[in-house]
């Protein structure tokens, strides 16, 4: 496409040596600002063979040319350069022809008693920016197609009843399938086959109709060789302009590994306490400002008070003025 340091580069398919002129003129180089670069071509072959060389911008063509007839030189040329618009140029005023020739990819079907200067170059304008939303439109499809294939979150869409409408690679991935097609050819009933646990899907149904959107939805699922992991759903309702209800949309990350460390944790912590609580000395932890965040049992009944009594005072609280200060330097050295 055509960028603004440079003049529009046109070429015109035309056999009429009269009426590419009076065309040519009807471009006034210099027409609100517009520029632009006429190449002329007397054929199809002409200008088949122009188009194999990189640079034309947008194309005028006669569908009547010495070569070639009708709606098969848009077709030809359209197959040439299917990126390159076409304003189609006839002598024919034909409804039918019109409606053919923009199915067949023209952007525009001008009748040449009809052109004059303001419409051709608005039709250039107006050809060439209609190209460059579609194009625009294209690569930020392509960017989406890109994500969707090859991010490793799985991203879906299903019915309420628990069908696959769509699903990347990398949901297939999570679930242990080769593809997404084998993932929704195989898993019929969510409900049934994925969850673990037994009417986790119907509360999800009854969360989604409650909310509409359900984040961090955590389950154990079965992948396909029967292995239990564990995944998070992100998910929202679609629906159309009528409020009617589309289909669920959202992602899923597995996080297996984050509950498995979850539970090793939690492992830890009761051993951590068991041991605390069991060997007979006093043991306590403090913040760095000397306030009292932990204690076990043993030293709870020497100070002769319940835990929730001693979480967040200090030795002052307990101990006369003297023994706290002490206890407090000893603490200080044991930090530097």
């Amino acid at each position: 496409m055509n960028d603004q340091h440079r003049p529009t580069h046109i070429l015109l398919i035309e056999d009429d040596a009269a009426y590419a002129k009076l065309l040519e003129s009807c471009l006034d180089r210099h027409a609100a600002g517009f520029r632009f670069q006429l190449e002329m071509a007397t054929s199809l072959k002409a200008g088949l063979a122009r188009l194999a060389v990189s640079g034309i911008d947008i194309i005028l063509s006669d569908l009547g040319l010495p070569d070639s007839q009708g709606l098969d030189t848009l077709k030809r040329l359209h197959k040439r350069a299917p990126d390159t618009p076409i304003i189609v140029l006839s002598g024919v005023d034909d409804p039918v022809m019109e409606m053919e020739a923009i199915h067949f990819g023209a952007e525009e079907y001008l009748v040449k008693g009809e052109v004059e200067r303001k419409l051709i170059v608005r039709s250039i304008r107006y050809a060439l920016e209609r190209r460059r939303v579609d194009e625009e439109l294209r690569q930020a499809q392509e960017n989406y197609r890109s994500i969707y294939e090859n991010t490793l979150e799985g991203i879906f869409q299903t019915t309420m009843e628990g069908k696959y409408l769509t699903a990347n690679p990398g949901l297939a991935r999570i679930y242990g399938y080769e593809s997404p097609e084998e993932l929704m050819k195989s898993m019929l009933d969510i409900a049934a086959n994925l969850y673990v646990k037994p009417g986790r899907r119907e509360e999800f149904i009854r969360l989604m109709r409650w909310h509409q959107i359900v984040t961090n939805f955590e389950s154990q699922v079965f992948r396909k060789d029967g292995r239990v992991i564990w995944i998070s759903e992100n998910v929202r309702a679609v629906r159309d302009r009528n409020g009617n209800f589309q289909y669920y949309e959202g992602t899923v990350n597995e996080i297996t590994e984050r509950k498995e460390a979850e539970v090793r944790l939690k492992e830890s912590e009761t051993l951590y306490h068991s041991l605390v609580e069991s060997i007979p000395q006093n043991i306590f932890r403090k913040d760095l400002m000397e306030r009292f965040t932990f204690a076990n049992q043993r030293f709870c009944t020497s100070l002769g008070r319940p835990l929730d009594e001693i979480l967040g005072k200090t030795d002052f609280d307990f101990f006369t003025p003297e023994l706290a200060q002490k206890y407090q330097a000893d603490d200080r050295r044991v930090m530097e």
